[in-house]
Parts: structure tokens; sequence; C-alpha cells
């Protein structure tokens, strides 16, 4: 491995309300990465998602020159469920993942970019071809800091 590094950042939620205003919530998390030639691997945690799981998030990827895509694989899916007013987690659905894409913005010195989870696929047509998604999808940045 070349080097291991540690950054932090947050990823975001983007509602707009019914009065037309746009809400952001930010997610602070941070990632130890390794770099070897360009492929990167490691682990995360962020603050939602704290206390749910017993094994690593991980990340595998790639950041080269000013781009970067990862996935992050929790262990399984996890969401808010109302009535019990808190995250839980679904173990049937394993190795949930979140892509990440983004660049490195030269004036902020950090990565920035998009995150989708794709919910459902659906393939579609005769043969089978067209696909129909239902996603969520919002931003993130990170920077490092050692």
């Amino acid at each position: 491995m070349d080097q291991t590094t540690r950054w932090k950042g947050f990823y975001a939620y983007h509602d707009v309300q019914d009065n037309g205003i746009e809400h952001i919530t930010r997610i602070p998390f941070t990632m130890n990465i390794e770099f070897d030639n360009g492929k990167i691997t490691g682990t995360t945690w962020d603050v939602e998602s704290d206390g749910l799981f017993d094994d690593p998030i991980t990340i595998k990827g790639f950041m080269v020159d000013d781009r970067t895509s990862f996935m992050v694989t929790y262990p399984c899916l996890w969401y808010w469920d109302e009535e019990q007013n808190g995250f839980v987690k679904d173990e049937e659905n394993k190795d949930y993942e979140v892509h990440y894409s983004g660049e490195y913005n030269n004036h902020s010195k950090c990565y920035q970019g998009d995150w989708t989870i794709t919910l459902e696929e659906e393939r579609e047509g005769k043969w089978q071809t067209d696909y129909n998604e239902k996603f969520l999808e919002g931003t993130w940045e990170m920077e490092r800091v050692e």
C-alpha cells in the first residue's frame, strides 16, 4: 500500500419544504483510506449510523488526479422508522451500497460531489432491457486531515 490517510467531511440530504425553501441536512463522517496506485479501500464512520453495526462500513473505489468514485458499503440496509423514532437495521438486505463520485475543488481544497442510493431497480420491456430505477441522491464533501 502506498499510504493510509484520514479524511473528514459530510454527506447531505436536500429536501424542499412545502413553502419551496430548500433544507439541507449535513451528516458528518470520517474515513480512513488506503491508497494503492489510484485504488482506494478503507473504512468509514458517520454520525447517522453510529452504533448500529458491529461490522465496519467499508469503502472501495479510485482516486486519480482530481477525480474520485467509490462505493460505501454498509453491512446491511438501515433506515429511519417513525414508529420506533429511530434508525433500524434490515439484516436480510446485506451489503447496502451508496455510490459517491466527485472532483477535487482547488479553491476550497476538498473533494466535492454527489452520492446516490438505488432503492429499486426493475427491468421492463419485451426483452427486459429497459430499466426503471428509484433512487435517493444528495451531495458530499471531504478533506484530508492528516
